[in-house]
């Protein structure tokens, strides 16, 4: 399991509901289901259209396999799952999350975009994290996480391996 989706077990208590945002071939969700069995609903968003994953052109070509593996993978959890096709905006998702998992375009300003609707949609000490984080200098020029979760959370941000998370305060 994933650090930030780690620190989200061990730290949030009761019953959860939480997004991922950017599911791709759905792993990480598959794991989050799995691994915090207090998870009630998982809103899986990714609107599986090509020009989304244009920061790795790589995957333009894999997004109509990636969606049919997702929805066999989550196929067993499907009491638990909810999908949403479309571009992460707070607005689609009815109810306050106690946490976002953010993994899906990775420019700048798309990563920007998904914190800020991460924050609209996420109560107040839920945990608003992601994948993908570098350090400064490293991967910037395809990644721009890095960038835009230091920009927007500074020293309140805490991070491990590739994987990073902030208390929504």
């Amino acid at each position: 399991m994933r650090p930030t989706m780690y620190f989200v077990g061990r730290r949030l208590k009761g019953a959860l509901v939480g997004a991922e945002v950017g599911v791709y071939e759905g792993d990480n969700a598959v794991d989050i289901l799995r691994n915090i069995p207090r998870v009630k609903t998982l809103y899986l968003l990714d609107p599986y259209t090509g020009d989304y994953w244009l920061y790795n052109p790589n995957y333009a070509a894999s997004v109509p396999p990636a969606k049919t593996k997702a929805l066999k993978k989550l196929a067993p959890f499907k009491s638990r799952v909810k999908w949403i096709f479309e571009c992460f905006e707070a607005t689609l998702i009815p109810e306050k999350l106690d946490f976002v998992y953010i993994d899906a375009c990775h420019h700048y300003d798309c990563v920007a975009h998904d914190i800020v609707e991460a924050e609209k949609a996420t109560r107040l000490g839920g945990v608003i994290g992601g994948h993908d984080y570098y350090p400064r200098g490293v991967n910037e020029t395809r990644f721009g996480v890095g960038r835009a979760v230091r920009e927007r959370y500074g020293d309140r941000l805490r991070h491990r391996e590739t994987d990073w998370w902030v208390i929504h305060e």
